[in-house]
């Protein structure tokens, strides 16, 4: 026996089945008694010397399941319900032709009955008037008076459920079957009216791990491993509690229960009851009889909690048809409430019915009370950032939540389902073959002896009480029902027997245990989406932010079936994968909740999927093509599912994808069909990782797609292309992540000539038109020129540049400086750039704001309106260096051009503009005590600094007599981040926008991310001197080995970082580094005919380095030092 002790034997424990209620037909097995309602709890004599199981019982009938798995029925027979040849039975008889099975679950339905064998064998008998039997082969006017197994269902069910005719099973591998009655749509099946005699398989509730399953009347609910409440059938009083009346034909989630950790369920006829982790019971649907508990006796179609029960843990619920009980194990109370005209409340002094819980006399003793403890996080972030109404709101959040296991005098918080229940089976140990030592007890004296509630249970008219005799030393329990059996669960993943698989040699015999935790189990969905789950129940907090799942356990089970060597256990994992796969693209149009979605996280973890090309038509581009069909809502709850992996697991997602394409591209060019869809993938993961930034965007590029594509035709055939061509054909400038910094240089570099090929064709058009000769103004130059005074820098280049359209500016550029005879190619322009840059950058001029932990620059919202034209003018000033590929250190953090991309701007962005300021604040979200507003002392305002004179903004209507608090924190800082990024410079940035657009069109600026975008404009800091020696060429007798050159190389890398800056700003006229990387800029080095008493010289349109053939070392260290520290100019002034 479970549980049996061997130490040394205590004095044996008495046990009694307690009944009251309607007894007509003889349904309490009371034997002989000539009372049809019995009001006050009595002891079923003949159960007191078996140890008892399970209660059930139907309209008129009841079945009693004993430990040892024997069932005994009583009450009508009329349909032959009782599973035995006689008419009608008043007292309990064991069903003889199960006597062979053990039988772990019984239910009762209005005239059928049903049994579940520990071989998962689903036994039914009775009536068949709907169907309930299962078999499509027996007659449906024909009764069945002895059990008979349900053949569809094989071997295979965990639990059972019955309705008043119809019938559930929940199979081990997830799958919820249903037959019988369907007239309000009970069945789940999608569509109401004929009954179903052959069980059919819930589709709907395809991927969603189970814990039970119940039936109502005429309608049906199950509960998920995570606490999600599904329910289907008749609402005519509102017993599904989705807030209405209406029926449903398909399961719908119970949104208002989300949040409250739902741990057990029961049915009435037409009512409904919830046991929370914390013990708090919620009802809803039929109040007539006051059945719900809420004092009224009116219908409540939505959940309700029941106030009187409150403070109070509730460990147990029972509904009847019109009554509902429940125990307390703490105080030691059973409450009983709603119809009461059978007797069934057990309370003789009552009226008819009571519509508040009402305690149920009797010696109930105090019993061991597990608080499982739920705290809540305030600080929760909001839904909306993950996407609104999925399946009608199916994703709510609800507060995070950790479970713990709270227990005295016995810690339990280690506790697992198995050992919880053992120690329930040992208080009641010892009843067994010793009972039948004891005498027999008056039943009119059992409510004035001390006992134990062991469990509770209603059905019908009736109420039924396990209880015993208390201990006299040890610990008193009673059966938790928020703790499930594990034999009632669905199979999942057993990570310990997976750790021994890859110790199997090649052709070893496989342990059937081994067998048992893959076969069946790595192919369902419902299976894997409840392995893997997170300890302490915090999988209850699955949301877009939480998948519930246990990627470090889940990770370790996927080396361990890569790792397996056994060759028959391969085989099996693969076969088991591909029907995996195949059910989630089954499902991915039509997910009931969010828990039947984490089989999303666990699939690109698996090596199977990363095997490429092995697997990419069985597994890796179905998945993908199942990811890909996602609804709006759901994909977004995936991707924020994806934004969670670490580096490693998204790496190898990504690193996977790239594969694909790497193979296509070498070896199989006609498989568009695996191209595009990983190209589509990756876009997808690409989009989460420029939010998260999980892995550096270099990650994404295809290094050899250069190698086997023509970039330029790609994008030249893309730019002519319409709409509709482009959803038809593959365009690889639709994934632009995916270009490599020379593809996108060669795309701008394709882009700007054709832009530039344009204007100037447009210019020699006009120059040939026959009235050019009369209306001169209309020729244009093919060049954008701009002739500027040094003194004068910005007037000048803004009037010239405010006179130019579109097509001028898109021209190549040319720059004249007045009094100099320099030719700009080149040189003349990376220096007109910096000039403008050092004079923006001037503190007198206004414009923008430096900060000085970062040193990065940002609009300043005091700047002076009538100045606005010089911001237009900045803006096209960094669209004209992209556009001539010339490089202008402006410091601009990356929320510039993250902006320009009509990226959002985060927290992250303002960490690096200012980071003490950024830390404030994240100290403020940190804070965990409830005096932020005597600590921080804020209120929604922020102060600026408006030339020396403070001012305060308000960041919300009335925001200066809002105080921050702990429920409001969040806000605060998101309006914060909002004013400096947005509000605060709306005007400035649009000013600064309009005039980039202006050049830079916004299809070539999709093509690159905000980081390519900032390294486009103000170049790279990641210098490599190193390499910039090795990309350096020479001319005439300069090579690597000459001598001149080995001494300048030596003189070079001995300077400080600063003077090697300097020295790239004298060659290329800029100290920072191309997109491309230092290797880009090619310097040249050529000897200086001129005596060794001269200067180096440098030539930045051409970067090259006019070197003289200096003597030593010391020589030539001071002259290039002299040479890069007061170079200026062009020529002669």
């Amino acid at each position: 026996m479970a549980g049996k002790r061997t130490q040394s034997p205590q004095p044996p424990l008495r046990q009694w089945l307690m009944a009251c209620g309607g007894t007509v037909e003889g349904e309490l097995g009371l034997g002989g008694t000539e009372d049809h309602i019995v009001r006050v709890l009595r002891s079923i004599p003949s159960m007191e010397r078996i140890r008892i199981e399970q209660v059930a019982s139907g309209r008129n009938h009841t079945l009693i399941l004993s430990e040892s798995g024997q069932v005994y029925s009583c009450g009508s027979n009329s349909h032959g319900q009782l599973g035995r040849p006689e008419v009608g039975v008043r007292k309990p008889e064991i069903i003889t032709t199960l006597y062979q099975h053990k039988i772990v679950q019984v239910a009762c339905g209005e005239q059928h009955s049903m049994a579940l064998s520990e071989a998962g064998q689903v036994f039914v008998w009775g009536a068949n008037n709907n169907g309930q039997l299962g078999d499509p082969e027996a007659k449906d006017a024909e009764n069945r008076g002895h059990p008979r197994i349900v053949k569809k269902l094989g071997s295979s069910a965990v639990q059972i459920a019955s309705g008043s005719n119809h019938c559930l099973a929940l199979a081990n591998n997830g799958t919820v079957f249903a037959w019988g009655s369907n007239q309000c749509g009970q069945l789940g099946l999608g569509t109401a009216g004929n009954y179903v005699s052959t069980p059919q398989d819930v589709l709907s509730l395809q991927g969603v791990p189970l814990s039970q399953i119940v039936c109502g009347g005429q309608h049906s609910m199950v509960l998920s491993k995570s606490g999600t409440l599904l329910v289907w059938g008749s609402n005519r009083h509102g017993q599904l509690g989705l807030g209405d009346t209406v029926d449903r034909a398909s399961p719908a989630v119970v949104k208002p229960l989300r949040q409250h950790g739902l741990k057990y369920i029961s049915a009435g006829e037409e009512h409904s009851a919830v046991l929370t982790a914390d013990g708090g019971v919620f009802t809803f649907g039929s109040g007539t009889y006051g059945q719900l508990g809420h004092g009224c006796k009116a219908d409540q179609p939505t959940p309700r909690k029941i106030m009187d029960l409150m403070g109070t843990i509730v460990t147990q619920i029972a509904t009847g048809r019109c009554h509902t009980i429940c125990y307390a194990p703490g105080p030691g109370r059973i409450y009983t409430f709603g119809l009461g005209g059978s007797g069934q409340l057990g309370i003789p002094a009552l009226p008819s019915s009571v519509a508040t819980p009402t305690q149920l006399p009797g010696k109930w003793i105090q019993a061991l009370e597990v608080k499982l403890i739920r705290p809540t996080d305030p600080t929760r972030r909001n839904s909306n950032e993950v996407g609104a109404d999925w399946s009608q709101c199916l994703n709510d959040e609800f507060q995070e939540a950790n479970k713990s296991m709270v227990a005295s005098p016995i810690d339990a918080a280690g506790s697992s389902e198995r050992s919880w229940n053992e120690r329930i089976n040992v208080e009641v140990d010892q009843i067994g073959e010793r009972l039948a030592l004891l005498p027999e007890k008056d039943p009119a004296e059992i409510l004035k002896t001390e006992m134990l509630v062991f469990a509770i249970f209603a059905g019908g008219d009736r109420t039924f009480i396990i209880s015993h005799e208390p201990r006299k030393y040890g610990v008193h329990a009673s059966a938790d029902y928020r703790v499930r059996p594990k034999r009632s669960q669905i199979r999942t993943i057993n990570v310990d027997i997976l750790e021994t698989m890859p110790h199997l040699k090649r052709d070893e015999s496989v342990p059937q245990a081994t067998m048992d935790n893959l076969e069946g189990v790595l192919s369902s969905l419902a299976c894997m989406n409840g392995s893997f789950l997170t300890d302490q129940d915090r999988h209850y907090d699955c949301s877009g932010y939480n998948h519930g799942v246990d990627t470090e356990l889940a990770l370790r089970a996927m080396k361990c079936l890569e790792d397996t060597k056994n060759s028959s256990l391969k085989e099996m994992i693969r076969s088991e994968f591909e029907r995996l796969v195949a059910s989630v693209y089954a499902m991915s149009q039509r997910p009931v909740d969010i828990e039947a979605m984490r089989i999303y996280v666990l699939i690109p973890m698996s090596f199977l999927f990363q095997k490429v090309p092995d697997f990419l038509e069985t597994i890796t581009n179905p998945f993908q093509r199942a990811l890909l069909r996602l609804k709006s809502t759901a994909s977004k709850i995936v991707s924020a599912w994806y934004s969670q992996y670490n580096e490693h697991v998204f790496g190898d997602f990504v690193r996977c994808l790239k594969n694909v394409i790497d193979h296509v591209l070498m070896y199989n060019r006609s498989d568009t069909i695996s191209m595009e869809l990983a190209l589509k993938t990756l876009k997808q993961l690409n989009s989460i990782n420029r939010s998260k930034l999980i892995v550096p965007f270099e990650e994404f590029y295809i290094e050899i797609l250069s190698q086997h594509i023509s970039i330029e035709k790609d994008y030249m055939e893309w730019q002519m292309s319409s709409p509709e061509l482009r959803a038809r054909q593959l365009f690889f400038c639709d994934y632009p992540f995916v270009f490599d910094a020379q593809a996108k240089t060669t795309i701008l570099t394709v882009d700007a000539a054709i832009q530039k090929h344009t204007a100037i064709q447009q210019s020699m058009n006009q120059s040939l038109n026959p009235f050019a000769v009369v209306f001169r103004q209309q020729q244009v130059n093919p060049f954008l020129i701009l002739k500027v005074d040094r003194d004068r820098l910005i007037e000048d280049s803004l009037r010239q540049l405010s006179m130019k359209d579109c097509a001028d500016l898109r021209k190549p550029l040319k720059v004249i400086f007045d009094r100099e005879d320099a030719v700009d190619e080149g040189g003349v322009r990376k220096e007109f750039f910096m000039l403008l840059i050092e004079k923006i950058l001037s503190p007198d001029f206004g414009i923008f704001k430096v900060y000085s932990e970062s040193n990065y620059m940002w609009f300043n919202p005091s700047f002076f309106n009538e100045d606005k034209q010089t911001i237009f003018l900045i803006g096209i000033l960094c669209g004209l260096a992209i556009y001539n590929q010339t490089i202008i250190p402006l410091p601009f953090p990356l929320a510039l051009y993250k902006k320009l991309l009509k990226e959002p701007v985060t927290f992250r962005d303002l960490e690096i503009l200012s980071p003490q300021v950024a830390k404030n604040l994240k100290d403020l979200l940190n804070h965990k005590e409830d005096d932020i507003e005597e600590v921080y002392c804020l209120n929604f305002t922020i102060a600026r600094d408006n030339y020396g004179l403070a001012e305060e903004v308000e960041l919300k209507d009335g925001g200066s007599n809002i105080s921050v608090n702990l429920k409001n924190r969040q806000e605060y800082v998101d309006l914060y981040v909002d004013w400096i990024f947005n509000k605060s410079c709306f005007e400035m940035f649009a000013l600064f926008a309009n005039g980039f657009y202006r050049v830079l069109k916004s299809e070539i600026l999709s093509l690159f991310n905000a980081n390519e975008l900032m390294t486009l404009v103000a170049g790279k800091e990641n210098y490599d001197w190193k390499d910039l020696q090795l990309h350096t060429g020479y001319k005439d007798e300069y090579n690597p080995d000459h001598p001149v050159i080995r001494m300048f190389w030596k003189v070079f890398h001995d300077l400080k970082q600063s003077e090697k800056k300097d020295f790239l700003r004298f060659v290329t006229g800029s100290d920072r580094i191309p997109l491309l990387g230092m290797g880009e800029i090619k310097m040249v080095v050529i000897p200086y005919r001129a005596s060794t008493v001269h200067l180096p010289v440098a030539h930045t349109c051409t970067n090259t380095l006019e070197l003289p053939k200096y003597e030593s070392e010391t020589v030539l260290k001071e002259k290039l030092i002299t040479a890069i520290s007061h170079h200026v100019g062009f020529g002669i002034r």
